[in-house]
């Protein structure tokens, strides 16, 4: 399991601070390490809650349903990325006509410096 996502989400929560390059548990952290799981999942739903603004807004939509169910269009969607369909011209192999002139070209070094 890689780490940086889990320091990543502590920090988000609150359970964490980075100083330095160290991690160093915070009050709520230690509390929530401390914790039975019912009293970590009441921490835990508190901390996301305060620092997920997605999580505050479905708690408050959620309130005020009367079916406390959310639409799919509740949840805005990425912007769909699209390829557009064009002519790509065919590789260019000889675009001149047979026995047109082509242009020539020639390197040229530079006289040595005396």
């Amino acid at each position: 399991m890689p780490l940086l996502p889990t320091v990543d989400t502590a920090v988000l929560l609150g359970f964490l601070r980075v100083e330095e390059g160290d991690a160093v548990i915070t009050p709520e952290g230690q509390a929530f390490a401390q914790a039975d799981i019912q009293a970590r999942k009441a921490i835990f739903r508190k901390a996301a809650l305060a620092n997920v603004p997605l999580l505050r807004q479905m708690e408050q939509a959620l309130k005020v349903k009367s079916n406390r169910t959310l639409s799919e269009e509740f949840f805005p969607r990425p912007p769909r990325r699209t390829l557009q369909r064009r002519r790509i011209p065919p590789p260019a192999r000889n675009r001149h006509p047979v026995g047109a002139a082509t242009p020539k070209f020639s390197i040229t070094t530079p006289p040595p410096a005396s």
